[in-house]
């Protein structure tokens, strides 16, 4: 067999594989929904999803990244859910990841074209998390919200267990009604 077979067959498997990632988005939407929390970008699922071929990781989704605001208020929500993360060994060692910003000032009510670009990098929040309790949420401390955020007053994190989402959509469905609150700034 040639490698455009292989290739197809790939990548008809990923079609698949993101149909049921797709309804996972949807679960999650759902649930912040219920509490009046709206997607930024309503279908985007990334933060940085390239489109060159200088580097072909970027070709692949690495991360869903979703984010969300609640009308009137200063808080934004980030979450992550890895799907080919580099450093886990195993499935204990993958998270999904939650933040909650605390912004100057409440995103524009007619919608985000540049509210949402605040983000900079992720990698000093995953860093600040690496060696955290799970499920416990911690406020960031100045120097890695500023590596991470340009405009964010506070931040506050945490990760969960991929492992305690379940296999299906009604336990990760009660593992992130369940998580997302905790992470809340008061």
């Amino acid at each position: 067999m040639n490698s455009h077979i292989h290739a197809r067959d790939s990548i008809r498997w990923l079609q698949n594989y993101f149909k049921s990632l797709k309804a996972w988005i949807g679960e999650v939407d759902g649930i912040l929904g219920d509490s009046g929390w709206l997607p930024f970008e309503s279908n985007r699922v990334s933060t940085a999803l390239g489109n060159g071929y200088q580097d072909n990781t970027e070709w692949v989704l690495n991360w869903i990244t979703r984010h969300y605001y609640l009308p009137g208020s200063n808080q934004t929500l980030f979450i992550y859910l890895p799907l080919a993360t580099r450093k886990a060994k195993d499935e204990v060692d993958v998270f999904t990841y939650f933040m909650c910003c605390e912004h100057q000032e409440p995103p524009p009510e007619e919608g985000i074209p540049g509210y949402a670009r605040d983000w900079s990098l992720g990698a000093p929040v995953i860093d600040f998390l690496r060696n955290l309790e799970p499920s416990v949420a911690f406020d960031t401390d100045q120097d890695t919200r500023t590596k991470a955020f340009q405009k964010v007053v506070r931040l506050r994190v945490m990760k969960v267990p991929m492992i305690e989402l379940g296999q299906d959509q009604e336990s990760a469905r009660a593992a992130v009604a369940e998580a997302w609150p905790k992470v809340m700034l008061p």
